[in-house]
Formats: structure tokens, C-alpha cells, sequence
């Protein structure tokens, strides 16, 4: 890591967050904030939960060198993205630091202050790009929401962690490993986990999400977020099941379920309703 921004870490540290502007409250993994090293560009910083074992830090790192080069053989923009272990008295700081959007060139900014057709077609843009990903034959999870994405001459994915370059069983190892709360995670069936993890491996599920997140932002168009969509995945090319098996969830504006909710609203989560039947 670079002096500049191993002063940054260390301030952080020292101070235990405080004083430390984030840019969202939205992040479940960690809270990202905008990073002004000396003699260098604005940045943004991610700082996640540390781990005690040094030996699955340093698989993550490499697991995340990984995915972001599956992501970007996918078709997937992603900015500058730099994975970093930082130790500090025998805990293991994973540090995620990467190059900066304005806030207005973030996709869920974008879909909630934008016009009618502006909307609608960041969700074509969405949408194809999930579908591209879906045919690219790259075999790792993805988690195409709008909180993920900028827009800048076209879309950018910023959210590389947890890297999904693993099984899903392991994957939910991870999450139970990195999730920023004091619970007894490990009395937690990682086959619990898939109630949140699924929607990174299936298909028709990765589809839903983009829609309903459109939809609970404005549910004023949430009729026409639900007629592009089906029309745009039914003649997608996907195969015949996940367009059968998306279709069958896109007659009205998706929900999340109150599992979903009621946890978002337990952290402190930032978040739109579903939209009333």
C-alpha cells in the first residue's frame, strides 16, 4: 500500500472511524468513504471487517484479483480497483481502494432524480449489461444492482466484495466471515446464507432484482419498468427456462421479502419500500 494511503489507514485506525465522511449508508460490507492522499487523486476507500487468520486473507486477496478479471473477460467495466491486507495487531484489515464517481454519475442517484425515459433506459442499459454477462460463459456470481453501478459514457461496477469467484457454498462462508455484525454467525447454516447469495448465481433472479429495485425507486413507472423489461428478456436470447422463470416474476412490481427488510431496517440500512399492490 502506498505511504500516502497507508497514513490514511492508520488515522482511520487510530480514530476508529470518527471523523470519517461516508459517502452512503447503502453498503452491507463496509461504509465507503472519498480519500484525499497527498500528491495523488481523490480516491474512495473500503474498509472491511478484519479476520484473525492471516492464511484467509490472503485467499480473498487473490480470490479478488480474480474476479476482477473475470468480470472485465465478461464485458463488466470496472474502475481502477486495488485489494489491500493491512495487519494490525494480529487482525487482518482487508482494504478495498479505488477510483471515484460523482455522486450524480451513480446509477441509483440517476433512477431516482431522472426523467421518465432517462430511467427506463437505464434499466435497458442494466438489463443488457446483466444479460451480457449471462452469455458471456464466465462462471463466477455477479450481483447486478442498481447501487453497483455508475454511469459514465456507459456503466461501471464498483462492488467487487465479497469476490464471487467461488462455489456459492463457499461464498456464504465468506459473507457469514465478513458481515459487519456481533452475532453468533457461526451457529448460522451457510445454506441459510443462499436466502441472500442466490441472487448472485441464478439467473432469473439477478433479472428480478434490477426491476424491483427500479420499481421501489419509482414506483411511479413501475408499469413501464415491468413492460420493458419483459420485453427485453423475452427476446434476449436467453435460454428458454430463465426467460420462462423471469417472466413468471415480472407481472407485477417485484418484492423483497420481509426477511430482506426487516434486516435492512435492523442495521440502519438505507432503502425504498416495496410498492403497495
Amino acid at each position: 500500500m502506498d505511504s500516502a494511503l497507508q497514513h490514511i489507514f492508520d488515522e482511520w485506525y487510530e480514530k476508529k472511524g470518527k471523523g470519517f465522511q461516508r459517502i452512503t449508508n447503502l453498503g452491507f460490507f463496509s461504509q465507503p468513504f472519498r480519500i484525499y492522499p497527498q500528491g495523488m487523486n481523490p480516491l474512495v476507500m473500503k474498509i472491511y471487517k478484519p479476520v484473525r487468520s492471516k492464511e484467509l486473507a490472503l485467499q480473498i486477496v487473490s480470490h479478488h484479483a480474480s474476479y476482477v478479471s473475470c468480470l472485465q473477460h465478461a464485458g463488466v467495466q470496472i474502475p481502477d480497483t486495488f485489494l489491500h491486507l493491512v495487519e494490525r495487531h494480529s487482525r487482518n484489515f482487508l482494504v478495498v481502494v479505488q477510483s471515484p464517481f460523482a455522486d450524480d454519475e451513480l446509477v441509483r442517484y440517476r433512477m431516482m432524480t431522472g426523467e421518465r425515459e432517462s430511467c427506463i433506459a437505464l434499466l435497458k442499459a442494466l438489463l443488457a449489461q446483466t444479460i451480457d454477462f449471462l452469455q458471456s460463459g464466465v462462471q463466477v456470481g455477479f450481483h447486478p444492482t442498481l447501487r453497483n453501478f455508475a454511469w459514465r459514457e456507459g456503466l461501471w461496477f464498483f462492488d467487487t466484495f465479497p469476490p464471487m469467484d467461488m462455489s456459492q457454498p463457499d461464498l456464504n462462508r465468506i459473507i457469514l466471515h465478513f458481515a459487519p455484525v456481533s452475532l453468533p454467525l457461526s451457529r448460522i447454516p451457510t445454506s441459510w446464507v443462499n436466502h441472500v447469495s442466490n441472487e448472485y448465481y441464478q439467473p432469473s433472479l439477478m433479472l428480478k432484482g434490477l426491476v424491483g429495485s427500479s420499481c421501489r425507486l419509482r414506483p411511479e413507472w413501475s408499469e413501464d419498468f415491468l413492460s420493458q423489461s419483459r420485453l427485453q428478456i423475452t427476446v434476449s436470447g436467453l435460454p428458454d427456462h430463465v426467460i420462462e422463470q423471469t417472466l413468471d416474476m415480472l407481472h407485477q412490481p417485484p418484492r423483497l421479502s420481509g426477511l430482506w427488510t426487516g434486516i435492512r431496517s435492523l442495521l440502519g440500512k438505507e432503502g425504498k419500500p416495496n410498492v403497495p399492490r
